[in-house]
């Protein structure tokens, strides 16, 4: 129960985009190549590699602070009036800081559950270029709220901690280019769902 224990942790897990169409989108009496019929964002993988600082209130409360690089390649799939297709594959690597508030369960044995709940600001560290016209850009800056649950896992040297964690984006982080991709689009926002494994 030292009052600052830190550590790393590696995470893995399913990221997707959630959009609302805009007003647009096209329908089956349209024949353009540039009119989009149907847009669907698509789960793909996410992963994560960063620092654990977790500040101990008492044996029930702790905050944690968890600098972390992620990398993340989100693609929609858009088929368009003229029968045509494409995806749009958008490659970010971001800076996060999640700040998390940490509540433990009594533990039984070296075991014991717990569940995290807090923000995530995060900070895009890649560069996207405006002026090819087949790009969807998203903003540099996102923030997203956090909860889940873990189990921490107590063995002589170091703590074991599995958890699970859910992400929802807050904010609309569509940039609106009014190209074919993004004009179907009036908003964009991020979820994830991760594995962490830490060692502390």
């Amino acid at each position: 129960m030292k009052f600052l224990n830190y550590g790393f942790f590696i995470g893995a897990g399913s990221t997707k985009y959630i959009g609302e169409h805009s007003n647009a989108l096209g329908t089956s009496a349209d024949t353009s190549s540039n009119t989009s019929l149907l847009v669907t964002p698509k789960n793909s993988i996410g992963l994560s590699l960063g620092f654990v600082m977790n500040f101990n209130l008492n044996r029930t409360w702790g905050i944690r602070l968890l600098p972390t690089y992620s990398i993340y390649e989100r693609n929609i799939d858009y088929l368009f009036a003229d029968s045509s297709s494409t995806t749009a594959v958008v490659a970010t690597n971001m800076v996060e800081v999640p700040l998390l508030l940490k509540y433990r369960s009594q533990l039984r044995g070296t075991k014991g559950m717990y569940l995290v709940a807090g923000v995530k600001p995060a900070f895009s560290v890649s560069a996207q270029k405006a002026e090819d016209k087949e790009i969807l850009r998203v903003a540099n800056t996102n923030i997203s709220i956090e909860y889940g649950f873990g189990f921490d896992v107590y063995f002589s040297f170091f703590r074991f901690s599995p958890e699970i964690r859910f992400s929802h984006g807050l904010g609309n982080i569509l940039i609106q280019d009014n190209n074919r991709l993004s004009t179907p689009l009036q908003r964009l926002s991020t979820h994830n769902v991760t594995l962490y494994l830490h060692f502390e």
